[in-house]
C-alpha cells in the first residue's frame, strides 16, 4: 500500500519532513494537502479557513484523496490494519466460491445443454431429410 502514497509530509522532532509512507506509525502527525492520497488511517487535527467538507476530529482512509484544502491529521492506522488494508486482505484471503456464483454456472451449464440437445435432434431431422 506503500505503493498509493509513496511520500508524506510528516512532523518529527518539531520539524516538517519528507518521508516514506512506509515508515508512518500510529501517532504520527501528517500534513495533508490538496491532490495528497492519504497514506493511512488519520484523524483530522484542525480545519483551515478554506470550504472543507470533513472537519476536525472526523477521519480519513487510507487511499483517499485530498480534494480541497489543507489540513494536520495523527494516524491511527497504517499497513494491513488501515480500513483499505483490512478489505484488501479480505479479497485477497478468500477462495470460497459464492451461492449465486454456483447458481450462474449451473444455469450456464443447463442452458447450453439444452441448446446442444436441440441443435442435435434438428441435425438428425436435417441428415434424415437429406439422406432421402
Amino acid at each position: 500500500m506503500a505503493h498509493l502514497a509513496p511520500k508524506v509530509k510528516v512532523l518529527r522532532d518539531g520539524k516538517w519532513n519528507d518521508e516514506d509512507a512506509t515508515v508512518l506509525v500510529q501517532g504520527d502527525i501528517i500534513s495533508i494537502k490538496l491532490g495528497d492520497i492519504i497514506p493511512a488511517d488519520a484523524r483530522l487535527l484542525e480545519g483551515e479557513s478554506l470550504p472543507v467538507t470533513k472537519l476536525p476530529q472526523d477521519g480519513v482512509y487510507s487511499a483517499s484523496t485530498c480534494k480541497q484544502g489543507e489540513i494536520e491529521a495523527v494516524v491511527i492506522a497504517t499497513g494491513v490494519r488501515t480500513f483499505f488494508g483490512k478489505a484488501a486482505h479480505l479479497v485477497d484471503s478468500t477462495n470460497q466460491v459464492g451461492h449465486f456464483q454456483k447458481w450462474q454456472i449451473g444455469y450456464f451449464l443447463n442452458h447450453h445443454e439444452q441448446l446442444v440437445f436441440h441443435i442435435l435432434i434438428l441435425h438428425d431431422q436435417f441428415c434424415r431429410t437429406s439422406a432421402t
